[in-house]
C-alpha cells in the first residue's frame, strides 16, 4: 500500500467533495427504528424480510471489504478518501440488517446460502484490473441503490422500509464516488486507451455477476411485475450512470427507462 500525497489543488473538487459530504451525513439507529413492537407484516412476508435482512448483512460486508481493498489499493487520494467514508457506512448497514433480521428471527440469522456468490464476487475482484474492479464496484452499489428504491416501497409500513431507506441514501453517495473516478480515468489519456480496449467486456461480465435475472424474478415475485421488465430497467439504470460520467455504453434495444414502480423515479 502506498501512502498518498494530498492533491492540494483538487481539495475543491467533486471528489474530496463526497468526502467531506460523508461527514456531515445523518446519524440513525437500527435499534431505535426497529424498536420493540411486533411486526405488523402477515407470516409470510415477514419471513421473506428475515431472509432479505439476512442476505443483506452478508452483501453489506462484502461491500465492506471490496470498498476496503479498494482503497489500499489506489493511488488517487479523493477516492481513497472517499471509499474509507464508504467502509464506515458499510459496516453500518451491515449491523443494521443484522439486527433487523435477529429481532425477526428470534435470534437467529437466515440461512441465505451467500457464500457461493460472495465468493465468487471476491474471485473477480482479486483476478481483476484495477479499473474493472472500480467498474464492478460502482455497479453493485448502483443496483443494489435501484433495488432498494423497490424494497423501500414494498416494506413502506415496515422499519425494513425505513432502513433501506438509509441504507440507500449512503449508497447513492458511493456510486457519485465510484462515478466521479470512473469519469476522470476515462477522461485521462493514460487509462482512456485501457477503458476502450477492456470497458464493453469489463461491463458485461459485471452484470452477469451481478445475477440481474434472479434479483428481477425474487423482486417480480414481489410486485407482481414480469422479471423481464425489472430486469431491463436495472440495465437501464446502470447505463445511464455510466453516460452521464461521460464514458461510452453501447446503446441496446433491451434498455427502456421503465421504472418498476410509480413510487420514485429518482
Amino acid at each position: 500500500m502506498t501512502l498518498l500525497r494530498p492533491e492540494l489543488d483538487h481539495l475543491d473538487d467533486a471528489g474530496y467533495q463526497l468526502f467531506r459530504r460523508a461527514q456531515r451525513r445523518e446519524p440513525w439507529s437500527a435499534t431505535e427504528i426497529i424498536g420493540r413492537d411486533r411486526t405488523a407484516l402477515d407470516d409470510s412476508v415477514a419471513e421473506t424480510a428475515w431472509h432479505l435482512a439476512s442476505t443483506g448483512y452478508y452483501a453489506e460486508q462484502a461491500g465492506l471489504v471490496a470498498a476496503a481493498e479498494l482503497a489500499a489499493e489506489t493511488e488517487d487520494f479523493a477516492l481513497r478518501m472517499g471509499l474509507a467514508t464508504a467502509v464506515a457506512d458499510e459496516a453500518r448497514h451491515a449491523d443494521a440488517f443484522l439486527t433487523y433480521a435477529l429481532a425477526r428471527g428470534d435470534g437467529a440469522l437466515a440461512e441465505v446460502h451467500a457464500s457461493g456468490y460472495l465468493d465468487d464476487l471476491h474471485g473477480r475482484l482479486n483476478e481483476a484490473a484495477y479499473l474493472e474492479k472500480c467498474l464492478l464496484h460502482t455497479l453493485l452499489e448502483g443496483l443494489a441503490a435501484d433495488e432498494f428504491v423497490v424494497l423501500q416501497q414494498v416494506f413502506t409500513d415496515d422499519p425494513l422500509g425505513t432502513i433501506y431507506r438509509h441504507v440507500r441514501s449512503d449508497e447513492v453517495r458511493h456510486v457519485a464516488i465510484g462515478l466521479d473516478y470512473l469519469r476522470r480515468s476515462y477522461a485521462d489519456p493514460a487509462t482512456r486507451e485501457e477503458w476502450d480496449a477492456h470497458g464493453a467486456e469489463w461491463e458485461r461480465r459485471c452484470l452477469e455477476l451481478a445475477n440481474l435475472r434472479g434479483v428481477s424474478e425474487g423482486l417480480g415475485a414481489l410486485l407482481g411485475r414480469p422479471a423481464e421488465q425489472l430486469e431491463r430497467w436495472f440495465v437501464g439504470r446502470h447505463r445511464a450512470r455510466l453516460r452521464g460520467a461521460g464514458m461510452r455504453v453501447a446503446a441496446t434495444p433491451e434498455e427502456p427507462e421503465q421504472p418498476p414502480t410509480d413510487h420514485e423515479r429518482r
